[in-house]
């Protein structure tokens, strides 16, 4: 039997701040497709945070809901699928209103494995952040 709040992506889980979707977005990298656009950056957490965008233009109430309810059962459904310690920002594009379901999770699992290949483990995503230190010149006689 399923407990009642498995089915639930947790709070923690997810980017609610809007100065934490700033900061994913200016220092992210960003990965395309069709419908979608995914910013990704590395967080200091032990575990991967999602962020939701869309906007009005998707269409109703009920499309934009669509939209976040799918994405968000992907991310909670296929965790192995995300590279850990990682907030993703899914930007939906405003031209998506009558797209069905099988189609956004097959253009999301796409997407997650572009993530994958563009990402490297070893890259520290803050050294755009810092500014640069330059040494001070020394004489030369």
């Amino acid at each position: 039997m399923v407990e009642a709040g498995s089915m639930l992506l947790r709070p923690q889980h997810r980017i609610r701040k809007a100065i934490e979707f700033q900061e994913c977005r200016e220092k992210g990298r960003k990965v395309f497709s069709k419908n979608l656009i995914c910013v990704f950056h590395k967080n200091t957490f032990p575990h991967s945070r999602i962020g939701l965008i869309v906007t009005k233009k998707t269409g109703s109430a009920t499309v934009r809901n669509r939209w976040k309810r799918i994405i968000r059962d992907f991310f909670r459904t296929h965790p192995n699928q995300f590279p850990k310690a990682m907030d993703y920002v899914f930007v939906v594009k405003s031209s998506t209103k009558n797209s069905p379901p099988k189609d956004i999770r097959s253009e999301l699992s796409s997407l997650v494995g572009r993530i994958k290949t563009c990402w490297e483990p070893d890259v520290d995503f803050t050294l755009h952040a810092q500014p640069m230190q330059l040494s001070p010149l020394k004489k030369v006689e």
